[in-house]
Formats: C-alpha cells, sequence, structure tokens
C-alpha cells in the first residue's frame, strides 16, 4: 500500500463531471433530513442514518441533470446544487428535533452521499429549513 498519493485538480474535476455526467436525463434524486448524531464517513450506508420525523418532514426531490458544472478551490471539487432544497414542519403542538445533516439517494434508493452540518439545527413548529446540497470530490485520504 502506498504510504502518499495524490489526485491533480484536473483529475479531481474529471472524476467529478464524470460522476454527475453519468445522472443527467435520469430520474430525480432525493434529499433526506438525519436526526441521530452522525458523522459520514467513506463506507457509510443508509443504515448509518435515522430519518428525521418532525410533523411536516418530508424527503425533498432534486434534478440530477440540473447541477451546474464543479470547480476546485484548495484542491477539493465541488459543485453546489442550484436551487435550496426546502423542509418545512408543520405548526402544531410537537417537541422540536434536533436534524444534524443530510443525505442524498437516487432514483434507485440508491445512497450516495451524506453532509453533517457544522453544528445540529433544532426544528420547532411552523420552522423553515433551507439547504444548499453540496458534492465534493478529493484526494482521500485527506
Amino acid at each position: 500500500m502506498a504510504a502518499a498519493w495524490d489526485l491533480s485538480d484536473f483529475t479531481l474535476l474529471k472524476f467529478l463531471r464524470l460522476f454527475l455526467g453519468s445522472y443527467i436525463g435520469e430520474s430525480n434524486w432525493s434529499v433526506h433530513l438525519y436526526k441521530n448524531d452522525y458523522t459520514p464517513v467513506p463506507g457509510s450506508s443508509l443504515s448509518d442514518y435515522d430519518e428525521a420525523d418532525f410533523d411536516g418532514y418530508s424527503a425533498q426531490a432534486l434534478n440530477p441533470s440540473d447541477w451546474p458544472d464543479p470547480s476546485v478551490t484548495d484542491h477539493v471539487a465541488i459543485a453546489s446544487y442550484p436551487d435550496p432544497m426546502v423542509f418545512t414542519a408543520d405548526a402544531g403542538a410537537w417537541s422540536p428535533q434536533l436534524v444534524y445533516g443530510y443525505w442524498i439517494e437516487d432514483a434507485d434508493s440508491e445512497y450516495l452521499w451524506g453532509e453533517r452540518f457544522d453544528n445540529p439545527r433544532e426544528i420547532h413548529p411552523s420552522d423553515i429549513l433551507e439547504l444548499v446540497p453540496e458534492i465534493r470530490q478529493r484526494t482521500y485520504p485527506y
């Protein structure tokens, strides 16, 4: 096993473009919020996440063809989805819920990736959470 290795910025960008391009014309992906205190790591899977279930919650659809062309900053290829996902909690009498991050599935319910928020977000009745999904490609280990 190599002690160290690297991918060029060009290669990182190419990998991310190829990944996103492989889904052009495919059915929508879904964005899910999770409520367990979990940090995604290489090898994460759907079973690692407990989906949020506050009143009014539902996963949101996004079109994989809408991802913009990625760019590279500090040796990380990144693309941010152009439209925020909006999660709206119902009004009413229910207990607030902590949300730690999100994960994305493809149309076949295959896990694609997850991201933990910098700080968990407490969702209250009538609350609105907007998030802009991002995808990154970098050399691993980092």
